[in-house]
């Protein structure tokens, strides 16, 4: 509800595309100033008189630019959907952008700055407003909010909502109806349904995923290893005459001087270094796959024997991967955003981060039977379908 849905897509699809254009475009162009350069090492002037050598010498720096400009733009898009998710959550109407900074991991400039752009470019029903003591906090549009215990039916205030646990029956059984403009959320949480039961948190297919990672991780690794020590004996074979000799005299080269061999030794040697450039990250990414993936699978397992809705930071294991509560908090957040680890989320109450247990937000349903809601309603809004009463809020809290 705090997307700009349409301008999201169309600017998915468009950084799909121009991805795949620049990326094609980059490694053919590259790949022809540098083998331009190379074959005519003792004559650069024919190699800066190729027929498409300016146009790709102001390609290339365009094309750079172009998917540096790509991968902030998808970035910034992760960005919105992430904080339109801690929006919509939200049961006061203002959330601090220091909030968001702890959420994030961003330092308060930054998620201040990310914050604004976002707001102005992707996301709509929102303001950035200036506090009095000079910190910035996201009004949302006018909230109203009902807070009940489902196991006693007890009207809760906000805060205990929070704490996850009714103050009295002591139930965590709890939801919370919200009335934002013309949209209503019911905002519950099915804790229990994650109760001893991991997969609950985890994406499917996860170990295989894990497996799949980790095959990918050793085997780019191995094939940037033998590349690259094929590139050094390359490297061995242009300064050694005897190879050259050896090669020139070979009945099946077709190769007939000295200065031809060099230049197939160097085109041999450009191709390895392009190709551990390529597979060292693509093996690097893999192993953070699998480092996330590990990560997911253990939260979740901590997460499972949990009974409460919500977790505070500081009591989720170290799962023995890292060191500080800076780089843990880290790990996990990156297994969110990869999907890995689902039904939670890090959320800030009464200046506490928590951990988020299964929250399940409804747009626009009827929580008693289901039944769509559309346009406005008001605080004492009743199903039509049902006649169970949704808000029955008089003031807002």
């Amino acid at each position: 509800m705090y997307l700009k849905e349409k301008t999201l897509r169309v600017l998915r699809i468009r950084n799909v595309l121009l991805t795949i254009f620049a990326v094609i475009e980059l490694l053919g162009r590259g790949y022809y100033i540098v083998s331009e350069f190379v074959y005519y090492r003792d004559d650069p002037e024919s190699a800066w008189g190729a027929v498409d050598m300016k146009s790709s010498l102001i390609m290339v720096p365009l094309l750079v630019l172009l998917l540096i400009l790509l991968a902030r733009s998808r970035y910034h898009i992760g960005n919105a959907v992430f904080f339109s998710r801690c929006f919509e959550g939200d049961l006061d109407g203002v959330v601090p952008v220091a909030d968001l900074a702890a959420v994030t991991g961003m330092t308060v400039p930054q998620a201040e700055r990310e914050t604004a752009l976002c707001i102005r470019r992707y996301m709509k029903s929102c303001t950035l407003r200036a506090e009095n003591d000079g910190s910035r906090s996201v009004v949302l549009e006018s909230k109203k909010i009902r807070c009940q215990c489902q196991s006693c039916g007890a009207e809760i205030e906000k805060s205990i909502y929070f704490t996850g646990t009714c103050s009295y029956c002591g139930s965590s059984d709890l939801t919370a109806r919200v009335l934002s403009g013309d949209q209503f959320l019911s905002i519950t949480s099915d804790a229990q349904q994650g109760r001893n039961n991991p997969e609950f948190y985890m994406a499917k297919y996860l170990s295989l995923k894990k497996g799949l990672f980790a095959t990918l991780f050793v085997l780019g690794a191995s094939l940037a290893v033998i590349t690259l020590m094929y590139t050094g004996s390359e490297l061995s074979h242009y300064f050694d005459k005897a190879y050259q000799q050896k090669n020139l005299l070979d009945p099946d080269n077709h190769l007939f001087s000295y200065e031809l061999i060099r230049a197939d030794i160097l085109d041999n040697m450009l191709f390895g270094i392009a190709l551990v450039l390529v597979l060292t990250p693509l093996a690097w990414l893999r192993l953070r796959k699998t480092v996330s993936i590990r990560t997911a699978q253990e939260s979740a397992g901590y997460f499972a024997r949990y009974s409460k809705p919500y977790v505070a930071v500081e009591q989720i294991p170290d799962m023995g991967i890292v060191a500080t509560n800076r780089s843990k908090m880290k790990s996990v957040r990156r297994a969110i955003r990869h999907g890995y680890l689902r039904n939670c989320a890090f959320e800030m109450h009464e200046g506490r981060l928590t951990a988020a247990l299964a929250k399940k937000i409804v747009k626009n349903q009827c929580p008693g039977c289901g039944a769509p809601i559309t346009g406005a309603v008001d605080e004492n809004y009743t199903c039509s379908y049902c006649g169970r009463e949704i808000m029955g809020v008089i003031v807002k809290r």
